[in-house]
């Protein structure tokens, strides 16, 4: 099972198109689906007291589709073969040469497989057989870039302060510099399936100020719903932290600092460290630091958020074992997965409430207020935001209801807050 995708170039959004699951087994949703996602649109739009970088060098109000390829890229390859230039574009390593448009198509098609995983906190992922996918975004199973963020003021003295989160409100809005800002949209076209059961559903809603209320709604027998793709899409942002870390070779071995201070000692391939033929004691020698990214499971929880998009044609989303009457996921009250096994002879099971992702359910389309992705203060400090979206395998809408496409639009707000420092 994957999705093959291809691209269309669009001045400042990224688009993905033509991307088709074929036969696809799930071990927690044992269902054949065929998806297709198009007019996957992605703008990255700065606004009023911050700009946006790919490569944390070049900062602009927006970020061109071009330069979302490049990034999307390097965040599958890992910086192995591809690396950008002074000028901010995409070259090869091995030859200092840029990549063309094709090219990079190509490059994406080829191995930008999406297949349904899933992940608690945004970060890391398991796939279908609960393993972890230790290759991260170079399995090609979801999609991860990194982008830059820093204050329009390269000023410290100027003391302000931004707070950037996603834009989402009902319509497009002007901001105060009288720029039109579209909001964050997640859309898809729509499937529809005929109930083998009667059935009752519940759904959240989240008001202007953000309070949550519960819909209860039910569904006769041979009642025909409508069901939307979108519901099924993830997406996460990863503010990265650094901070001076002992320093490891590939394999995870310590780096040693020898006796002058300087010099680094590293270990073979059978983790011993030689030094002209004789094996070194390193019990009294200083382990190397580096400055590097504080990859803390507490450090990367706290600094990780799961959205979850969602319209009014919400049946499902997580199923949870042993969730109690009165909570939205009860199984009882899940619509997608009580349509699937009321028709196939093999159910398809809740998830453990232990591993329940930590996901935050926005409704499209509405004022809500959007958590802080992450702060700017005025000065050169850079913050770089890691960005990964998939396909929720435990969702009970990433099914049939995946025979359709999906369109996002994501767009960055800020606010000004008082400054610390």
């Amino acid at each position: 099972m994957k999705l093959i995708k291809k691209l269309i170039l669009s001045t400042l959004s990224l688009v993905f198109v033509g991307v088709t699951l074929v036969g696809t087994t799930f071990a927690w949703f044992k269902i054949n689906s065929r998806a297709e996602i198009s007019n996957f649109n992605f703008t990255a739009t700065g606004g009023l007291g911050f700009m946006i970088s790919h490569d944390g060098v070049h900062f602009q109000n927006d970020v061109t589709t071009d330069q979302m390829m490049s990034a999307i890229i390097l965040g599958y390859d890992g910086g192995y073969r591809y690396g950008y230039d002074e000028d901010g574009d995409l070259i090869y390593k091995s030859s200092n040469t840029k990549l063309t448009p094709t090219e990079k198509s190509a490059i994406l098609d080829d191995n930008i497989l999406l297949m349904p995983v899933t992940s608690q906190y945004g970060y890391s992922f398991q796939d279908q057989s609960n393993a972890n996918i230790v290759s991260g975004a170079q399995s090609g199973k979801f999609i991860e870039f990194d982008l830059y963020f820093k204050a329009t003021s390269d000023l410290e003295k100027d003391k302000i302060a931004y707070d950037i989160s996603l834009f989402t409100a009902k319509e497009a809005k002007q901001n105060e510099q009288k720029k039109v800002i579209n909001p964050t949209r997640i859309t898809s076209d729509t499937d529809n399936v005929t109930l083998r059961a009667g059935m009752q559903y519940m759904t959240l809603a989240t008001d202007v100020d953000g309070n949550e209320s519960w819909d209860v709604h039910s569904a006769d027998r041979d009642e025909t719903i409508t069901v939307a793709s979108m519901n099924a899409l993830r997406f996460s942002t990863e503010v990265v932290q650094y901070k001076m870390l002992d320093k490891v070779d590939d394999n995870g071995n310590k780096v040693y600092l020898l006796e002058d201070g300087i010099t680094e000692l590293y270990a073979d391939d059978e983790g011993k460290y030689i030094v002209e033929g004789v094996e070194k004691d390193v019990s009294g020698l200083t382990v190397a630091t580096e400055y590097g990214q504080d990859k803390a499971s507490a450090t990367r929880v706290a600094n990780s958020h799961i959205y979850e998009f969602y319209d009014e044609r919400d049946h499902g989303s997580y199923a949870v074992k042993d969730a109690p009457r009165g909570s939205m996921y009860n199984p009882e009250y899940n619509a997608m997965l009580t349509y699937y096994n009321a028709q196939k002879a093999t159910d398809i099971y809740p998830i453990e409430e232990t591993v329940l992702p930590s996901t935050t359910r926005y409704r499209v389309g509405t004022d809500a207020v959007m958590p802080t992705i992450t702060t700017v203060k005025s000065g050169s400090e850079t913050i770089r935001v890691t960005f990964r979206f998939w396909l929720e395998g435990w969702d009970a809408d990433c099914f049939d209801g995946l025979a359709k496409s999906i369109n996002v639009n994501l767009t960055f707000s800020s606010k000004k807050r008082a400054y610390e420092s």
